[in-house]
């Protein structure tokens, strides 16, 4: 378990990687000391490395150049005008849409190494991966929202929800960028499969964007205790009363595993 007493420093570091959870709290008994009596402490559960953080930031910016870009490419110049945006050319929309793709592309093949090669990423794909045990809490959640239990089921690190939406991501970006590569280098294809590419291109773009606005943006930063927003892709941390509320079995397996807890528990002094 690290121990922190700097909120400033503690962000900076954590974005800056110096502290991650690839680290050791090799100093953490001389720091509780350090807090003193006059200081209270709280726990603070580690959702997201400074990895995973920088990735979804990144996709996270290049998917929204994307939408705007994307939608935007079917717009006449005469309508961007119209809208106060006469210096997005067709031209510069098509060329941000495709560096941007591009980036995508590369930060999903960053994600991909960091799956196979990083412990860490290891660790989340093993956390991720369907189970068995998702068909259960599914059905126990159904069972709650319908008043046939007195409380949801107890989640793991990720729910069967959270997982759904991470392999829909996965299959759809993939979807995405093989789709556009097709239309980027539209003169090594035929005009059957560029049609093609174009219909499955657009379809899944649309699906994606009403995917984030629909699940992604209300399950993290606007149902009933979250809203107005989160920032938890930011910090990447949760309190251990949030963490107990949403995935209590993650933290009766961390109680249980003191290696992974002092990699993923941040003890944080205030004042």
């Amino acid at each position: 378990m690290r121990v922190m007493s700097e909120p400033v420093c503690y962000i900076t570091d954590f974005w800056t990687g110096a502290v991650d959870v690839e680290q050791a709290a090799m100093d953490g008994a001389a720091r509780v000391v350090a807090l003193g009596a006059a200081h209270e402490t709280e726990l603070l559960y580690v959702r997201l490395n400074a990895h995973e953080r920088w990735q979804h930031a990144i996709f996270m910016v290049c998917f929204t150049l994307l939408v705007i870009t994307g939608f935007t490419l079917s717009l006449p110049d005469e309508w961007m005008r119209r809208v106060g945006a006469s210096a997005l050319t067709r031209e510069l929309r098509s060329l941000v849409h495709r560096v941007s793709g591009l980036a995508m592309i590369g930060v999903s093949i960053a994600h991909v190494t960091y799956l196979l090669f990083f412990r860490e990423g290891r660790t989340w794909l093993r956390d991720i991966f369907p189970r068995p045990r998702d068909l259960r809490d599914l059905r126990e959640n159904m069972a709650f929202y319908l008043g046939k239990r007195p409380a949801p089921p107890a989640f793991d690190r990720f729910t069967y929800a959270q997982k759904i939406e991470y392999w829909a991501l996965i299959a759809g970006n993939t979807l995405m960028s093989a789709t556009g590569l097709i239309l980027m280098f539209e003169y090594m294809w035929g005009q059957m499969t560029l049609e093609v590419a174009a219909l499955v291109h657009r379809m899944e773009a649309t699906l994606a964007c009403l995917a984030i606005i629909v699940w992604h943006l209300y399950e993290v930063h606007l149902k009933p205790g979250k809203f107005p927003h989160s920032f938890l892709w930011f910090h990447g941390l949760m309190t251990e009363d949030e963490m107990r509320e949403e995935h209590p079995e993650y933290c009766e397996r961390l109680a249980k595993s003191p290696q992974e807890r002092a990699r993923r528990v941040i003890l944080r002094g205030k004042e």
